[in-house]
């Protein structure tokens, strides 16, 4: 009977053990930290800055609910959006991006200054909000691929007006079924921003080659907004304590085709 309690004891001893070095094992996996990739495009050639052009601000990209975080997004054709929180951005593509679009925007030599939330919130002639629409890995019948969807639009703050809009749309292999991973998703994803950012700059220039083309001439200008990132167009008047832009068409110029405005421009204080 002794015999039988001894051998009991032993067994609740190892089976504790066991249970111990199982806890401990999976601890020491989830404490692994995760695999961290960076945004990485081949630098453009980097021409000097045009004395005599526009400043350019670019606001901080925005992105469509879901894909606000810095894991890797894979989506199947069953409309399912997962997470690889073991293999991660090292911020979320939207903050990796802003730098990528002044570097490229400036490189063209065509701006006086491409300025963002990071630099400067000094007033500037022309503004670009960008919307990351979609991001992600997707799993196909045959092959993976990253899908691309970017949002762009231009804006000319002295009027103000839109200058253009356009969606950019990018597919980029990223290997045959069943060997698509992190590492060439990654790869594929660099691969598609860097052709997102040529055509951006394509983008760009043509607007600027239309504005120089249509030119729209106000009778006074005035840059002392605190902030650049939003406007009031054209609510008028004084409100809580703030003054607004108004947008006055000048129609009385009658010597000149080309359209004309003038404003009423006071300091905002943007909240």
């Amino acid at each position: 009977m002794s015999i039988n309690f001894q051998t009991d004891v032993l067994r609740g001893y190892l089976s504790r053990f066991l249970l111990i070095l199982l806890i401990a094992s999976s601890v020491a996996v989830a404490a692994e930290p995760p695999k961290r990739y960076q945004l990485d495009v081949p630098w453009p050639v980097i021409l000097p800055p045009n004395p005599t052009g526009r400043i350019l601000f670019i606001s901080m990209p925005k992105t469509a609910p879901g894909f606000d975080t810095s894991a890797l997004v894979y989506y199947d054709n069953n409309y399912k959006i997962t997470y690889d929180i073991e293999n991660q951005w090292l911020d979320t593509p939207a903050r990796m991006l802003l730098p990528l679009l002044v570097l490229f925007l400036q490189a063209t030599g065509k701006f006086k200054a491409v300025l963002s939330v990071a630099t400067s919130p000094f007033a500037c002639d022309l503004r670009l909000d960008t919307e990351i629409v979609r991001l992600r890995q997707e799993t196909l019948s045959d092959h993976s691929e990253v899908y691309l969807v970017f949002r762009a639009q231009l804006l000319e703050l002295a009027v103000p007006r839109v200058v253009a809009t356009k969606v950019f749309e990018i597919r980029q292999y990223a290997g045959d079924k069943g060997k698509g991973n992190a590492e060439t998703g990654v790869w594929a994803t660099n691969q598609a921003v860097a052709q997102l950012l040529n055509q951006l700059k394509h983008f760009v220039g043509e607007q600027l080659k239309y504005l120089a083309e249509n030119p729209v001439i106000p009778t006074k200008k005035c840059f002392e907004s605190v902030e650049i990132t939003k406007y009031s167009i054209p609510l008028g008047g004084r409100r809580n304590g703030t003054h607004e832009r108004n947008l006055v068409p000048d129609r009385s110029n009658s010597q000149t085709n080309r359209p004309t405005a003038c404003y009423s421009c006071v300091k905002t204080q943007v909240p």
